[in-house]
């Protein structure tokens, strides 16, 4: 059976489009875009989100597929904001991050999951980057958080690296490369 070597992501994230399309491309496969947003259930666990968008998006559409979900999680915040971070983006923003933080740790990681599904088969691939929240933003480039976030071993935020730098060591290209290595060894068709 000829296997394909393209992916269907879907996202309205343009910026993890990119992201997981330069990773993957990486390994040979090419990923095509299905501009939509994916259904979230509320959960701590970016596996399970993923998990249960997968499975949505798949009955949706019918034909297989990604979905991709990631969390900040500060240890001194107690894991906040977690699988929420997008909301908490959109809603405190970085400086209300940063205003939370004052005189506290700044130990953080970020998580992201990445779940396929085609049919029955549903397989979730998980990347994690550790680091630390920075005292103020600094970079032009990623998204969301990346500007406070400094990996560990760097002294450079998420925002201050180019897409090669990134795609190098974030969470997302871990969990992304995860996946691509699985699917273009075939398991797909082992059910």
């Amino acid at each position: 059976m000829q296997r394909s070597s393209n992916i269907l992501f879907v996202t309205t994230n343009e910026d993890k489009f990119k992201e997981v399309s330069f990773v993957l491309s990486k390994i040979g496969i090419v990923v095509d875009w299905l501009k939509d947003e994916k259904e979230e259930i509320q959960s701590e666990d970016t596996s399970e989100i993923v998990s249960r968008a997968g499975d949505m998006m798949y009955r949706k559409y019918a034909v297989p597929l990604i979905v991709e979900d990631t969390g900040l999680f500060v240890r001194s915040l107690r894991g906040f904001p977690g699988c929420f971070a997008s909301y908490a983006y959109k809603t405190i923003g970085i400086q209300g991050l940063l205003k939370l933080l004052e005189g506290k740790g700044r130990e953080a990681y970020f998580v992201s999951s990445i779940c396929y599904v085609q049919g029955s088969l549903k397989k979730v691939f998980t990347g994690r980057l550790e680091g630390r929240i920075a005292e103020r933003e600094a970079g032009s480039g990623g998204f969301g958080f990346d500007p406070v976030f400094v990996p560990n071993g760097m002294s450079k935020t998420l925002a201050e690296l180019t897409l090669e730098e990134k795609c190098a060591i974030s969470h997302r290209a871990k969990a992304a490369t995860l996946f691509g290595e699985w699917f273009k060894m075939g398991n797909i068709y082992e059910q």
